[in-house]
């Protein structure tokens, strides 16, 4: 693709934090450190580097052409798992669960993914067996600390193994490169999940200490959720209780724990979602992101199933969340239809319709021309100064689409609508 690596021009720009470089040092004199806007970059012991070149290989390979499928071999579906226990715990459908689950049935095998690591970060972990399945739960709007994770699957498939991989685009590009020929292995499968960008981690910070001195008493939060199906039950800030049902999918909130101390606030008055989602906050590299694209570098791809009420409502499993699963692969493929007894509801799509719903999956996010305002206020101000210059209101055209004209209100007339016309058309027959 003629990208430069980062260790030949040192942008911020050439660098998606996938630390392929870190685990291919041969001398291991390559550590990750964070910059002011919070995001983690490659730096090189310059005394103990040895000049082998990998490092500037591995992330040249990390954008090489031959790691994209071909977009004409391409499967959408769309579903839930049907255990409602691992539903109410998953963000969305709870796609990878059922995935990984089958895998393991399959035979012996590793699954990797991330895991939530201190109070709102990442880290990537191993698990063998379908209850460690659980640390998996739930998104991490954090770009994960990757580890020896890309090392450790790379022994396990040398040794004859089977391994699962799961992360952003980048991390399996990253993960891909690292391993080289034996990334074609028969035992390993590659899932990756549709990322919007990654948010910077200095921002979630200054929240996350707000939110401790305004809502919890100056306790510290000792835990977060993005994402917060339950948490609908305990929203204590926005226009209108947020749902009727504590497995929410349409209203889930971030929320914030310590103790028995517990805050959330909806994802439609959240500064740190209205911000972010004006792509004021996102790593450089993201908004070049060359994964950003129709043609994918993992065998599966999972997302929301955004749109779900507009072209399968069939689908919205009376919000308790719907996945979307792309796959790329034969491969990819075999492992989705595998999993599919552990779905229900579940069914094919149309891809075209599908991944219109999914920018990510189409072209890389727009940087706003107001990023290096923000993040020099971000650097700068306290986490109420920062909001209340930063932060829009919700307009009332969007309260009232969210909140009194929903997503479940909308599906509920999709279906009459069409129940109606169904009728009709037996009676006419």
């Amino acid at each position: 693709m003629g990208r430069a690596s980062y260790f030949e021009t040192g942008e911020p720009r050439d660098c998606r934090g996938c630390e392929a470089c870190v685990q291919v040092c041969p001398v291991s004199e390559i550590t990750m450190a964070a910059d002011g806007e919070g995001f983690r970059y490659p730096v090189i012991n310059s005394e103990a580097c040895v000049a082998c070149g990998r490092c500037r290989q591995v992330c040249n390979g990390a954008v090489e052409e031959a790691l994209f499928h071909d977009p004409a071999a391409r499967r959408a579906f769309g579903g839930a798992i049907a255990d409602a226990e691992v539903l109410a715990d998953s963000t969305s459908g709870g796609a990878f669960t059922a995935i990984a689950s089958a895998f393991l049935r399959e035979g012996e095998g590793s699954v990797f993914g991330a895991v939530a690591h201190g109070v709102s970060g990442a880290r990537h972990a191993c698990v063998t067996t379908e209850e460690g399945l659980s640390a998996f739960h739930g998104s991490k709007y954090a770009q994960s600390e990757v580890g020896s994770a890309y090392s450790d699957a790379g022994a396990r498939l040398r040794s004859g193994g089977r391994v699962l991989f799961s992360g952003t685009p980048c991390q399996i590009a990253g993960l891909r490169s690292y391993l080289g020929e034996l990334a074609s292995s028969d035992g390993l499968l590659t899932v990756e999940v549709v990322c919007e960008g990654v948010p910077s981690p200095l921002f979630i910070k200054k929240q996350i200490e707000d939110v401790s001195n305004r809502h919890l008493g100056g306790e510290p939060v000792t835990s977060m959720r993005y994402r917060d199906k339950w948490g609908a039950l305990h929203v204590t800030r926005g226009p209108f209780s947020s749902a009727s049902r504590a497995d929410s999918w349409d209203f889930e909130p971030v929320s914030f724990s310590s103790g028995a101390r517990r805050w959330a606030v909806d994802r439609w008055v959240n500064p740190f979602w209205n911000i972010w989602l004006r792509h004021l906050m996102s790593r450089p590299s993201c908004y070049e992101c060359p994964y950003a694209r129709g043609e994918r570098v993992a065998d599966v791809t999972l997302g929301d199933l955004w749109g779900v009420h507009l072209y399968c409502p069939d689908l919205y499993n009376d919000d308790r969340g719907a996945s979307l699963v792309v796959c790329s692969t034969e491969k990819g493929l075999a492992a989705v239809q595998a999993a599919a007894p552990l779905m229900r509801p579940f069914r094919e799509l149309d891809v075209a319709v599908a991944i219109r719903y999914q920018g990510p999956m189409r072209a890389p996010i727009a940087e706003n021309p107001d990023r290096v305002a923000f993040m020099a206020d971000l650097r700068a101000m306290g986490y109420r100064e920062l909001v209340r210059k930063w932060a829009r209101r919700p307009s009332l055209k969007l309260l009232v689409s969210k909140y009194i004209w929903g997503t479940n209100r909308q599906v509920c007339a999709r279906k009459t609508r069409s129940a109606v016309r169904g009728g009709v058309q037996g009676g006419q027959e």
